[in-house]
């Protein structure tokens, strides 16, 4: 019966324990140590005799000192999580020794690597039914601050999803109301979340980007009440139908030129309509970007040919 220290030997840390076989193949039992063996391999790690015993109640007493003697269960150089001294699993603290251990911690910071070495810990284990049922009645009506909800917002930035995790997602929000027309409720929480929110001029230019050709709403209808918020904004402003018809017939015959997102030269048409069918672009999203209503149309900028005789003449 012996006390073991386990080294790993890619990054130093250690590893103590007890055996009651002295078995040269056994690394250790240690939730953190099996994970880490998977990790590095068996043959990246090395056993030693620290200790040998007579009897159990003298090798759970030398464990334990030897954890204590370096701090094992606290240090970030070791893959211990418990004092030592148990053969059948950790021991349950009482009610007393909670409280202890709470008061010892209070106003204590965990370092980076303390906290990835829980996160590691808690990375594979499954929970029981029974478990996280509990864990949802004591989470049930509690509100994060805004501190916890910026840390959490931060924690997942630049986070990819793997394909499995996506496709769970996907599975989970079968049937849920999702993506083209969310509740009366979610639009409320999305507008107060948006208010006051100002882009910056990198996540302007990456969302111009990502539009650039994007036609994904083309032909898409507006709801009803998309519909009467539009009537409504347009309510009061009166329009001569002669000068529109006007403007319209103008808009046909003036020659315009298109141009790449970086303001390079391609092409001049003779009016809307050609433009609109060579290049496959609706005739209203040409019009919008010609008015200055939209920056690009079609993943190009367009512009009404300057007319240099007329403006001379004017001048």
């Amino acid at each position: 019966m012996v006390v073991y220290l386990t080294t790993n030997m890619i990054n130093g840390k250690k590893y103590i324990g007890l055996d009651k076989k002295n078995n040269p193949s056994y690394l250790g039992s240690g939730l953190m140590l099996k994970k880490a063996i998977r990790k590095y391999g068996r043959q990246n790690f090395v056993k030693e005799i620290l200790q040998e015993c007579s009897s159990i109640q003298e090798l759970k007493n030398a464990e334990k000192m030897w954890i204590k003697k370096f701090n094992a269960d606290l240090s970030d150089e070791f893959y211990n999580l418990s004092r030592g001294g148990e053969m059948n699993g950790p021991t349950h603290h009482s009610d007393e020794t909670k409280r202890k251990i709470s008061e010892r911690n209070i106003g204590k910071t965990m370092s980076y690597e303390s906290r990835k070495k829980i996160s590691f810990a808690n990375r594979y284990k499954v929970r029981s039914d029974d478990t996280r049922e509990k864990l949802r009645i004591i989470n049930t009506g509690k509100k994060l601050s805004e501190i916890h909800k910026h840390k959490i917002s931060n924690s997942l930035i630049g986070r990819v999803h793997s394909e499995e995790t996506r496709k769970k997602i996907q599975e989970s929000n079968i049937g849920k109301n999702l993506g083209k027309y969310p509740s009366e409720e979610t639009r409320a929480k999305l507008s107060k979340a948006a208010t006051g929110r100002n882009h910056t001029e990198e996540s302007k230019e990456k969302i111009r980007i990502k539009s650039i050709g994007n036609r994904s709403r083309t032909g898409m209808p507006h709801r009803a009440e998309t519909k009467e918020k539009i009537r409504n904004a347009h309510m009061g402003i009166k329009k001569n139908p002669e000068s529109v018809y006007k403007n319209f017939l103008a808009q046909k015959k003036k020659p315009i030129e298109q141009y790449d997102v970086d303001g390079k030269f391609l092409q001049e048409y003779d009016g809307i309509r050609l433009a609109s069918r060579i290049n496959g672009i609706k005739r209203q999203s040409l019009v919008s970007a010609l008015n200055g209503r939209s920056k690009t149309s079609g993943g190009f900028i367009w512009k009404y040919k300057r007319n240099v005789e007329s403006e001379s003449q004017n001048g």
